[in-house]
């Protein structure tokens, strides 16, 4: 909640910024007799709430059966924003949660904090004796006390439950969560999470009633003036040139190519349409400056979903063949979304993981590759996760494209170009575009652990642009320069050198799927499903063939600094260590 005033006007105005936008109040002068009224009848508003929800706590975690026992909790991830999805995942557990095994790792403050407990272990420090100190035996008794160690109480899981649980809070689009629908769909199936549950959250206050964004909405809003780019106008004499609008930026919070910057700008007013005057009007305007149509603030629903299986984030892979092979993993569990008809749209360094601890699942038969039919027989070590971005790819009308989606470093070269260019009309997102994906994915990773070097980091920063039509070049260079190792043009960096043979044959896959892409945007409207799925398939089968044969030839551990001795060329002088965490 915020108050604003304006101290040359002399008006007042109250807004809520919530997860749709900002609401607020019309500016209201309170020099007027009105204006001061409406004042004294806001400040009664707020002090006339009674409870922690009416103020904006969210208290449901209470009344949820399942995890008000689990009371021990360690936050996982949290979008700290204000406007959007705000995605919260916490792990609640039974018992205190304890290291989580070989994963966890230290974080260069707590090995910061063991240095200096260690150089404090050698220090001798002096103890004043106790001659001149009032001192009792009540004293000394809770000195004691404080020094005993707290017993631990294990608490066991009743019939049919888990030791822990995970819980992804967020605020979806109203009428764009698929997520739930999805995961109870696939249940069970390899390479993807166990479901639990998934519900929208209900008031407290209000038994049954949903916890929305919609209530702060009057039926009567507005887009709000303020929140809206400048546009420019028919310069005059003596004028000032046209402000520029605002750069559109691709935000890690949401992990998404800016695909809610024009809902950043649904803020709403609660008073009566504006005049004319207050809103750009398309009307008369010349072609060069018209103004897009806005679309109304979008609403969004608090939905909750409970997982039983946790993750581990990719780059905790401790050797190259746990990391190909949870890659591969993660495109048999999209597989099985793909032939349920979902399509994930979002692979991305953040949505494959690792599996905390190793699982079973169903074996996979679909494809003529005994290696895939052995890797699904064993544990499965690799998902995909996240749902917000799915669709159902295929209804009775034919092949869905849905919105623009997916996280800009990991996009296709086939979609930064078309985005880029403005094509829409030939961007069907297709299966084989997020397939190319968990290559960039696997790329990602590859140069995370690798030693810093030039080529590294110059690789990290390309892919780590936020300008489509740069991406696209920082990438299309990658690709090109992994095709010249293969005709010998050029050599690899020592520390990829290993991994030089399954990244060429990998990208020669996606260079003929980005053909065979193009090919499915061209004729979509006459094809039917059995179709696609079956022009699709067999890059599955050899993405996946590709990987599995590729870790019997793998390094058992991934290169350091101290392995070889680099040419003077891939020498980054005065080079900072860099972890790569920025991309």
């Amino acid at each position: 909640m915020v108050f604003m005033f304006n101290h040359t006007t002399m008006e007042f105005s109250f807004a809520i910024f919530h997860r749709s936008g900002c609401t607020r109040t019309p500016p209201m002068p309170i020099t007027t007799k009105d204006g001061l009224n409406y004042l004294v009848r806001v400040l009664a508003g707020i002090k006339s709430i009674r409870t922690k929800e009416g103020s904006g706590y969210d208290v449901s975690l209470l009344q949820d059966a399942l995890l008000k026992n689990y009371k021990f909790g360690a936050v996982l991830f949290q979008r700290v924003s204000v406007v959007g999805r705000g995605t919260d995942v916490t792990m609640h557990a039974l018992n205190q949660i304890q290291e989580r095994a070989r994963r966890m790792k230290q974080t260069e403050d707590e090995n910061a904090v063991e240095h200096v407990t260690k150089a404090l272990e050698g220090t001798t420090i002096h103890v004043p004796s106790q001659a001149g100190e009032r001192w009792s035996s009540r004293i000394a008794d809770k000195a004691a006390k404080d020094k005993a160690p707290t017993p631990t109480v294990t608490n066991l899981p009743a019939p049919g439950e888990l030791p822990y649980y995970l819980r992804k809070d967020w605020w979806s689009p109203r009428n764009r969560n698929n997520e739930q629908k999805m995961f109870e769909k696939v249940k069970g199936k390899f390479g993807l999470p166990k479901l639990n549950k998934s519900y929208p959250v209900t008031l407290t206050d209000e038994p049954g009633a949903p916890d929305t964004t919609e209530k702060f909405i009057p039926d009567d809003a507005t887009i709000d003036p303020l929140c809206l780019p400048k546009q420019p106008s028919n310069k005059k004499a003596g004028s000032k040139p046209a402000s520029s609008g605002t750069r559109e930026r691709s935000s890690k919070g949401e992990g998404r190519a800016s695909r809610e910057s024009i809902q950043r700008k649904t803020n709403t007013q609660s008073n009566p349409a504006p005049s004319s005057s207050a809103l750009p009007s398309n009307s008369g305007a010349p072609e060069a400056v018209r103004v897009p149509e806005v679309p109304p603030p979008v609403i969004r629903d608090h939905m909750r979903t409970v997982l039983e299986t946790a993750g581990v984030p990719l780059e905790e892979a401790e050797t190259p063949a746990e990391l190909f092979k949870a890659v591969a993993h993660a495109i048999i569990g999209h597989w099985n979304l793909f032939i349920d008809d979902w399509l994930h749209r979002d692979v991305s360094l953040g949505n494959v993981m690792l599996l905390e601890e190793p699982e079973e699942r169903e074996p996979v038969y679909d494809f003529t590759d005994i290696k895939i039919l052995e890797t699904t027989q064993e544990k499965c070590i690799g998902m995909i996760i996240d749902g917000d971005h799915a669709i159902i790819w295929w209804r009775r009308r034919g092949p869905q494209a849905g919105h623009r989606s997916g996280t800009l470093p990991y996009l296709s070269l086939r979609l930064c170009r078309l985005w880029s260019a403005g094509q829409h009309t030939q961007l069907p997102h297709t299966a084989l575009d997020d397939l190319e994906s968990f290559i960039w994915v696997l790329m990602h990773v590859i140069l995370m652990k690798i030693p810093s070097s030039l080529v590294r980091n110059q690789w990290l920063e390309g892919m780590a642009r936020e300008d489509l039509p740069t991406l696209f070049q920082a990438k299309g260079h990658i690709r090109a320069e992994i095709s010249y190792w293969e005709n010998g043009e050029s050599a690899p960096h020592p520390a990829l050198e290993a991994f030089a043979g399954v990244l060429i044959a990998l990208f020669k896959i996606a260079g003929r799927a980005g053909a065979e892409c193009a090919r499915l945007a061209k004729d979509v409207q006459g094809m039917e499903r059995d179709d696609i799925v079956s022009a699709c398939k067999p890059y599955y089968e050899e993405y996946l063939s590709t990987i599995l044969d590729a870790l019997d030839t793998l390094p058992e551990e991934w290169p350091t600094s101290d392995a070889y001795e680099l040419p003077q060329e891939y020498v980054e002088e005065d080079s900072p260590s860099d972890s790569g965490d920025e991309c």
